[in-house]
């Protein structure tokens, strides 16, 4: 794959002095300013500090942010032919630094050994946030500080995902490549229940009112609690999102289930959202994606949600079928706005054992 280059302007150091190489790449557009180009999910060969200003997407605003990161989203405008974003994902760095709140006081963290993975301002926040990755054995905690006091939104347990196998990940979608992402909503059948493929953001069926694409199938469930608590339990984090079950012609909402993970294919730490919609007696659907970490400023990569949330699954015992069925709901790569959509159009299907 084509490396993206900034051989000028703010950006040109980090590619200039750093050793990378692609992870993933799709095309990129903006509705609004007309503006579209080719976007990049590289990886460092090793963390590094960056800091500047950057976007958030997902609140249309910017933000400073001084963080250790082994990868970065890198937006390159064909019009300008220049790099005119780079979005740093945090990741773990090499970097001890003894915890303080704002008045040096030092804060106890029961001899655990910690690292700085960032600072950030941003608006609302009403002052800086640190975040820090803090070890005790094998286990790895995130804690996000805001002056002396814990703030809990970017906080959370990081989860250790095994490496993908990046060519098997490719073949999944590659040669299935959509000319619009929006072209997949239908309705499908999934043990005699009549839903569609897609979520939505509202009570409206529409190709421009989707949200995220099913990938995921439950069975054997009494309750769409007991499926959130085998992960990250509810969320109090999330839009709720709709889903209409045509055999009952009713809809239902839900927040969903949403935790830290870590990805090792990125080197650095992303939010799982998983959203749950009862269809059937014993059925769950469930769709999947990737958030941004900490600020949250894109949403999507519902192919590699999806194989995490199963990894999750099968970690704890549930039974998994990865491939249980096809639901003509593929997409991308393509970086829609904000939403980078990668789904290869297969559910799997997760079951308690009997």
């Amino acid at each position: 794959m084509q490396k993206p280059r900034a051989i000028h302007g703010e950006y040109a150091q980090i590619f200039v002095k750093q050793d990378y190489h692609v992870v993933f790449t799709h095309d990129w557009f903006n509705r609004s300013t007309g503006n579209y180009g080719c976007a990049y999910l590289v990886r460092f060969e090793e963390p590094r500090e960056v800091k500047g200003s950057f976007w958030d997407f997902l609140h249309n605003r910017s933000y400073k942010a001084r963080v250790w990161t082994s990868s970065l989203h890198v937006f390159y405008d064909a019009k300008k032919e220049r790099v005119v974003l780079v979005d740093p994902i945090v990741s773990g760095s090499q970097k001890s630094e003894g915890l303080a709140d704002h008045d040096g006081a030092p804060i106890d963290l029961y001899g655990k050994e910690h690292f700085l993975l960032g600072e950030f301002w941003l608006a609302g926040l009403g002052g800086k946030l640190r975040i820090y990755e803090a070890w005790e054995g094998k286990r790895a905690t995130i804690v996000g500080y805001l002056g002396s006091r814990i703030e809990p939104r970017f906080s959370g347990k990081a989860f250790n995902a095994s490496v993908f196998n990046l060519r098997s990940l490719w073949a999944e979608y590659y040669f299935s490549r959509l000319v619009h992402p929006l072209s997949g909503l239908a309705e499908v059948s999934i043990d005699s229940s009549i839903t569609y493929n897609y979520d939505f953001q509202s009570e409206d069926v529409s190709a421009k009112n989707i949200d995220w694409p099913v990938s995921l199938i439950f069975k054997g469930f009494r309750t769409i609690g007991e499926v959130k608590n085998y992960f990250f339990g509810e969320t109090p984090f999330g839009n709720e999102m709709k889903m209409l079950v045509k055999t009952s012609a009713s809809w239902t909402g839900d927040r969903g289930t949403k935790g830290l993970i870590y990805l090792p294919l990125i080197n650095g730490y992303l939010y799982g959202h998983m959203r749950l919609y009862r269809i059937g007696e014993d059925l769950v659907a469930g769709t999947s994606h990737l958030d941004q970490f900490p600020v949250e400023s894109w949403s999507g990569y519902s192919l590699l949600a999806r194989k995490i949330f199963v990894e999750i699954a099968s970690s704890r015992g549930l039974n998994v079928k990865e491939r249980f069925s096809y639901l003509y709901n593929r997409e991308g790569p393509i970086f829609e706005d904000n939403h980078p959509r990668l789904h290869s159009g297969y559910v799997s299907l997760i079951r308690k054992h009997s």
